[in-house]
């Protein structure tokens, strides 16, 4: 019988696999229970799915830049998939939570922050937060991270059962008018190999969750951007669209990034909208000669204010200029058809230390990536 190596093993696998020396130096909630050296984890309740807060609690930093919040729909399932397979390739055995779904729900990091939902979609608690700017996210990742960390050494899972998703919801007025909308959604539907890549999608969980169908065409894409400057504009696009805008609320939610409990993934996935939304800000940005995800992802890298998106790209696409080989078209290539499997990459390469034409080595993995239907992208 052959097993999975390390490196092969999901995303979420990997971060929660724990030796039993680490174990006894793991401060989460959930390892220091194991150990006997806290008291049993308590039960939170989980509101129902249409519960919403009285008020909303927006959270900013002093001297914030930003004027927009935005908020995260984080699900989780109760159980990991086993590496285990059947006779027709489905998982089996799946290894439920060490803990229950309300004492889940207790590890929450900021308590106030998050509002634990029951979702029927998912077997395990769906963390709906506040809203907050992007400084915000920053400066309280270490407490995030904390949190994400113990629901994985508790048993839940996010990324690896390929049903969860991380939707994030971007105020109204994060865009300044319909054209900047209009430039934020053609970003998205210009090249929909490299958006389902970016959001870790699967072809067939991007499809039926968020769906870049709706805004292929210019035309559609303008109905769309009309929400911009009234919410109560009905678009007529399924809210399982990439971008859902909802009708009469004072948000859109951005619903493509799978979901994770990886810090580094989930930081990811702001700096990755955020990073969209800044960039398709100027109008210059109209048409880039060199192809919108292209300029943007270099754009992403020089800029230096989002580094968990950039060490995302220099893995995903320029992972290559790592090595010492020359590069050429094939070696990105064989890059790229690594990582549309369930393979670790290296450590990127700081994007100050390399001497490439970086416009050309993400145009070229960008043309090569052909992700098969059902591939779990990590």
């Amino acid at each position: 019988m052959t097993t999975r190596s390390r490196v092969d093993r999901p995303d979420e696998a990997v971060a929660a696999e724990i030796t039993p020396d680490q174990s006894q130096r793991c401060n989460c909630e959930v390892c220091k229970v194991r150990r006997f050296e806290s008291e049993p984890l308590g039960n939170a309740v989980i509101h129902s799915y249409t519960y919403k807060p009285r008020n909303w609690d927006l959270k900013a930093v002093e001297g914030d830049p930003d004027r927009y919040y935005l908020g995260v729909e984080l699900e989780t399932d109760n159980f990991a998939r086993s590496p285990r397979r059947g006779r027709r390739g489905e998982p089996q055995n799946p290894r439920y939570a060490r803990i229950t779904n309300e004492q889940a729900a207790g590890l929450r990091a900021p308590k106030s922050f998050w509002i634990p939902k029951y979702d029927g979609s998912i077997s395990g608690p769906e963390f709906v937060s506040m809203p907050a700017t992007m400084a915000w996210w920053k400066e309280n990742e270490e407490t995030i991270a904390g949190m994400l960390k113990a629901l994985l050494h508790g048993g839940f899972r996010s990324h690896d059962n390929d049903q969860c998703g991380m939707h994030i919801n971007i105020s109204r007025n994060a865009f300044d008018d319909t054209a900047h909308l209009y430039r934020f959604l053609s970003l998205i539907h210009s090249r929909p190999k490299w958006t389902v890549k970016m959001a870790q999608r699967t072809e067939i969980s991007a499809s039926h969750w968020a769906s870049l169908e709706y805004g292929r065409t210019a035309r559609r894409r303008k109905e769309m951007a009309r929400a911009a400057g009234d919410r109560y504009y009905s678009q007529g696009c399924s809210r399982y669209s990439a971008l859902n805008v909802p009708y009469g609320e004072a948000r859109f939610e951005f619903r493509l990034p799978r979901g994770t409990l990886r810090i580094d993934r989930f930081m990811k996935n702001l700096e990755w909208t955020h990073a969209m939304i800044e960039y398709t800000r100027v109008p210059e940005r109209k048409r880039p000669t060199g192809g919108w995800p292209v300029e943007f992802m270099r754009w992403a890298i020089e800029t230096g204010r989002y580094p968990h998106l950039a060490a995302f790209v220099m893995e995903k696409f320029h992972g290559a200029i790592a090595q010492p080989e020359p590069i050429t078209v094939e070696s990105i290539e064989e890059q790229v058809e690594q990582t549309t499997g369930l393979v670790e990459q290296p450590t990127p390469a700081n994007p100050q230390d390399l001497e490439v034409d970086l416009t050309a080595v993400l145009t070229a993995a960008l043309e090569s990536t052909e992700a098969p239907e059902n591939t779990e992208v990590l």
